[in-house]
């Protein structure tokens, strides 16, 4: 039976819950899936954004390079004709696997989905902890610090805004004070798409915490995403790159997680989907902050 084909699109974070999700489909319809890197240099069409190969070093063994963009493109074109062939965005839990067909060719999606993560937990942990580039994320102790996550980058454009809504930059400290609340901390660091503005946005109101503050820059994205696992508190950004973070850090000793919403501009089903129980949510748009 012909192989399932998973486009990789999106950063890191995405790619990483595509290979979650690439793991759980395996196993439950006992077809091979390969990963294509065929979209990474963006669609118009398919109103996908050009980027980079994020997963190198974790399932290079999987991924089809050989599979063109127009190829790609014929075959959602046919999918039209047969929906059966391209499933798209309809694979959030193991029970939507049923929806794949012995017709199915590609199943595309964010996945962005905590139950098919919890479904390949054990596979997942195996790829990393082999991987020479990945398995920085589980290694060393978990340091007392707090990680504060903010994405900046495409977020701020208007289309990104349209549909994501602006996270108020007074909700970071929101979560830090929380978890300041409960918890000792020896210091804050700070990750960002683009340090030098988050510097600007939140290192006065941040230093007024009396905990010492670092600003990482000129990191690789593995580098920034172990300062979030590593550390004992989170507080999360609307972003698939925060919620690694978050989980790789909960895979130690119980993290203290602060986590926005809603996910979208609107409550939505994403926020149950995403968030997990034990992580403390703040209104992304909360404002007037005093510390």
């Amino acid at each position: 039976m012909r192989p399932i084909g998973i486009p990789l699109i999106g950063g890191l974070g995405n790619q990483l819950f595509q290979v979650a999700a690439g793991l759980v489909i395996h196993r439950e319809t006992n077809r091979e899936v390969e990963f294509l890197n065929s979209l990474l240099s963006g669609s118009r069409l398919g109103r996908v954004t050009p980027r980079k190969l994020a997963v190198q070093g974790l399932i290079d063994h999987k991924i089809r390079y050989d599979l063109g963009k127009i190829s790609l493109i014929r075959m959602g074109i046919q999918s039209g004709f047969d929906r059966n062939i391209w499933i798209h965005e309809k694979i959030n839990s193991v029970s939507d696997i049923q929806k794949i067909s012995a017709m199915t060719k590609v199943v595309s999606g964010y996945f962005q989905s905590r139950a098919l993560v919890d479904a390949s937990k054990h596979e997942f942990l195996s790829l990393v902890s082999k991987s020479a580039r990945f398995k920085a994320l589980l290694n060393g102790e978990q340091e007392n610090m707090i990680a504060v996550h903010v994405r900046l980058g495409d977020k701020l454009s208007m289309k990104d805004q349209k549909f994501y809504g602006r996270t108020n930059p007074d909700y970071y400290l929101f979560g830090v004070g929380k978890l300041i609340e409960q918890s000792s901390y020896k210091r804050i660091a700070v990750v960002s798409d683009e340090p030098n503005k988050a510097d600007a946005l939140l290192s006065g109101p941040l230093s007024n915490f009396g905990v010492p503050v670092e600003f990482v820059a000129g990191h690789s994205e593995i580098d920034d995403l172990s300062v979030l696992a590593k550390s004992r508190g989170v507080v999360m950004s609307c972003s698939s790159f925060s919620w690694w973070g978050s989980w790789f850090a909960s895979l130690r000793e119980p993290a203290n997680v602060v986590v926005p919403v809603p996910w979208l501009k609107e409550k939505s089903a994403v926020d149950s989907r995403m968030n997990y129980p034990a992580w403390q949510e703040i209104s992304k748009y909360s404002q007037g902050f005093s510390s």
